[in-house]
């Protein structure tokens, strides 16, 4: 007699649709996924989400696209609910992000807003202002920030509505007990998180609250709750979390498969009935032993042992998809999917079905099937590099532009060095015609890959349509390696529009030793053209168009004699300009073109000292205490300039600069006496500055400028109690972070370290933040450093040993891992 299957509701993540989709094939249980709109960590989140599903809460269309799964259709939505005989409820954090108040999901809203969320420092800043009380300030940033202001008008209006917060325990509590009424409790199993540890062998703090406040309420409200915490513990955490037990959120298939045993056993049993099977751990040749053998290379004794089990019984749906994968790999695509698609039918869909179809399809050109079932894994939250790019590729043959691009940004942002999908990505764009999306799509991909031509001839043009002659500058010297078309096709646009200098630094910033005939030839006539140029510029009085064109033939042959005589003549009319520029106080006009001389190479006598003074009249401090130190190093240089640069430095607060050039004359036996008692003096006063200033420094929290002021103090001050206090005040700051907060406190430790290396409040702290962001190699030197000091011998020992395991497993030869399946055309 048949057993009817029982329906459960898996209401999480894929901590519970996953060991639900390990026990369909072997139980008679159903996934009951109507109206499920997607994964849910929090207590709010469930709560919507159930209400939806009973039909007694409707979710606005502007929320949903942070909240469904973008493959939820309307005539799914429009079903009438069947509710289900159990409610597998996952409660696994506190954190809530709500947009106009409904709550969101975190990898949805990621997605959504993908190209906002692209930019670390972008996506930090935003959430740093996430709360409630710095909506008006996080408004006025978000409206001064280019990505934000491409948005849709609605879209726009949706990211500045969003919030984040930490639900306190009485909130979570009385939702727990509104979910509970919802379902009912003789239906409902709550399910924690599993309570992991982190590398340092620590638990985390809020995540062991949570699953202590959820476990203490369902006992308060006699609803059933399972804690996976003991079935990891006795198949080891090792075995029980992907990585290793170094990925504290994702259960690795074996882990799967028993917890859906247990809620088996313990839930789900009684309700079937006295004719439910029971779970019998099966004594064919496991899938695991089969495919261990395939990947060490016994290609025909794995695929007997396989087919020897599928012919005893087919209905081995686990050995069935090792068979479909063997084949796939072997290229009989169409084999592999018969196989998957048998599997599917008889025991519902899988991610491991579904990647092979996915791979079998694209490979056999079948782009429309790959996409959709490619599709389908990303929407169900299975994101890996392969399905990514598979995704983006069949996208792109099948011409659904806008996915493709959304596919290809994702992958070149997982991978950060895949040229292909920055290519893409540029491509699809430029057929677009959106100029604007492609300019901050190079600047993007150079960011990560700094040697993408295609990107660089992105910003190269765009400079050029800019006119900002020190941008372009700038962005000569920064220039991958290029073919000699794309450089020559560069160099030319850029000389055609003005711009001689910079393609002349575009093609120096090349191999000048290997240049072939066609460049130099490109150089040969474009030299006596610039210097043409140079001398009607002259004529006219067009000082900036002149040093652009002789400074671009300098630099391409220094030794050439038109352009050396040409440089001789720019020198003198230079020198008489500035001084005259100086004089009528046109210190603007002076500064811009000293400045293009600079960037040009080129110079005149006394540059530095007027550019300097010209500084100083404009109110750029840092700039002119840069140039007239350059002023008064040059040699020869009269002991005035010095002095001048000195008193420069000590009025503008540049300590640094005013110590150096004070000490220096204090210490020249060329300097008048005079000029050495002022230096004298001034040198006591500008420390006692210094102190003050550092001080001030320290309070602002500019903790490492502080304590750089310091170590310029030298003479009779003692700043050995103020270096006590910036390190003072960095112990403050690092008890102020919590511990589960490792990257901050990392970065707090470093900076004590960078400035007190032997600090043992600072070293802890950065060892054990190293370890659990499971960084082994740099906790490991911490740990050692403290054990020369440290009391606590016993600790830092088995912390060291810990480090030194788990290096070792990581530098260990991986398992052979099955061949891609994907050209990279």
């Amino acid at each position: 007699m048949a057993v009817s299957k029982l329906l459960i509701a898996p209401i999480g993540t894929c901590r519970i649709h996953g060991p639900l989709r390990k026990g369909v094939p072997r139980y008679p249980v159903e996934a009951h996924t109507s109206r499920n709109y997607g994964f849910v960590h929090s207590s709010a989140e469930v709560l919507q989400q159930l209400r939806f599903m009973f039909g007694t809460q409707s979710v606005p269309a502007h929320i949903q696209r942070l909240t469904f799964r973008p493959d939820m259709s309307t005539a799914e939505l429009e079903k009438p609910y069947v509710p289900a005989d159990v409610y597998v409820v996952e409660l696994s954090s506190r954190k809530l992000l709500t947009a106009d108040g409904y709550p969101i999901q975190a990898n949805y809203t990621g997605r959504y807003f993908g190209d906002f969320f692209a930019d670390r420092n972008r996506a930090r800043t935003f959430w740093s202002m996430a709360s409630v009380e710095q909506h008006a300030e996080r408004r006025a940033w978000l409206d001064t920030d280019p990505v934000f202001r491409r948005l849709s008008a609605d879209d726009r209006d949706l990211l500045a509505s969003i919030f984040r917060r930490v639900q306190p325990d009485a909130e979570v509590e009385r939702e727990m007990g509104e979910i509970a009424e919802i379902v009912g409790k003789d239906k409902l199993v709550f399910v924690t998180h599993v309570d992991a540890r982190t590398p340092d062998g620590n638990l985390i703090e809020q995540r062991h609250e949570l699953i202590e406040l959820v476990k203490s309420r369902t006992e308060r409200l006699g609803v059933r709750c399972y804690d996976p915490t003991l079935a990891m513990l006795e198949l080891g955490q090792a075995n029980a979390l992907e990585q290793g037990g170094r990925d504290l959120t994702h259960y690795t298939p074996e882990f799967s498969e028993r917890l859906f045993d247990d809620w088996y056993v313990n839930y789900l049993i009684q309700r079937i009935g006295p004719s439910a099977p029971l779970p019998i751990r099966s004594r064919v040749d496991p899938v695991t032993a089969i495919e261990a053998a395939w990947s060490a290379g016994d290609l025909c004794g794995a695929s007997r042992r396989v087919h020897a089990v599928l012919r005893a019984n087919p209905a081995q749906a686990g050995h069935r998809m090792l068979l479909a994968r063997m084949q796939s790999e072997l290229g009989d695509y169409e084999s592999a999917i018969a196989h998957a698609e048998r599997s599917r039918s008889e025991s519902g869909t899988t991610e491991q079905a579904d990647e092979i179809l996915m791979r079998c399809n694209f490979e056999l050109g079948r782009y429309a099937q790959a996409y959709g079932i490619a599709a389908g894994l990303l929407r169900g939250e299975h994101e890996t590099a392969e399905i990514l790019r598979i995704c983006a590729l069949s996208a792109t043959r099948i011409e659904e532009r806008e996915t493709a691009i959304v596919n290809w940004k994702r992958f070149f942002r997982l991978s950060q060095d895949s040229v292909e999908a920055a290519s893409a990505v540029l491509e699809l764009l430029e057929a677009s015609g959106d100029e604007e999306a492609v300019g901050e799509w190079a600047n993007e991909v150079r960011d990560a890959l700094p040697s993408h031509a295609p990107s660089y001839a992105v910003q190269w043009k765009l400079g050029v349509a800019s006119g900002n002659r020190s941008a372009l500058r700038a962005l000569a010297g920064n220039a991958p390696d290029l073919d000699d078309q794309l450089l020559l096709s560069l160099a030319s646009l850029a000389s055609s529009e003005g711009f001689a200098l910079a393609a002349a630094g575009l093609i120096e910033a090349q191999d000048a030793d290997n240049r072939n005939a066609e460049v130099a030839q490109w150089i040969a006539t474009q030299m006596p053209q610039w210097l043409l140029d140079a001398e009607r510029a002259l004529e006219r009085n067009d000082l900036l168009v002149a040093v652009d064109r002789i400074g671009a033939s300098c630099l391409l042959d220094p030794t050439n004699r038109p352009a050396m005589r040409a440089e001789w003549t720019l020198e003198k009319r230079l020198q008489k300009d500035v001084r005259a520029a100086f004089n009528e106080r046109n210190h603007q006009w002076l500064a811009d073109l000293v400045d293009s001389v600079a960037e040009a190479r080129l110079s005149f006598p006394e540059m530095d000292m007027y550019r300097g003074r010209a500084a100083e009249a404009l109110g750029d401090v840092n700039a002119a205490v840069n140039y007239l130190r350059r002023a008064a190093d040059q040699p020869g240089a009269p002991i005035s300039a010095r002095l001048y640069l000195a008193r420069v430095a000590a009025r503008s607060d540049c300590y640094k600069a005013a110590l150096e050039a004070f000490e220096q004359l204090a210490s020249d036996r060329h300097a008048d006496q005079a000029v050495q008692n002022e230096a004298l003096r001034q040198l006591g006063i500008v420390r006692t500055r210094c102190v003050r200033a550092a001080r001030e420094l320290n309070a602002r929290g500019a903790h490492c400028e502080a304590w750089a002021l310091l170590d310029l103090i030298g003479g009779e001050i003692d700043v050995a109690s103020e270096r006590k206090r910036v390190l003072s005040s960095l112990h403050a700051r690092l008890r102020l972070v919590d511990s589960s907060e490792a990257s901050a406190r990392i970065a707090i430790a470093r900076t004590i370290l960078g400035l007190a290396p032997g600090d043992q409040v600072a070293l802890k702290a950065a060892a054990v933040a190293a370890m659990r962001l499971q960084r082994y190699t740099e906790a490991l030197p911490r740990w050692q450093a403290l054990r020369r000091s440290s009391e606590n011998a016993d600790y830092i020992e088995s912390n060291i040993k810990r480090c030194e395991t788990l290096i070792a497993r990581a530098n260990r030869p991986a398992r052979a891992a099955p061949r891609t399946l994907v050209p990279s055309d």
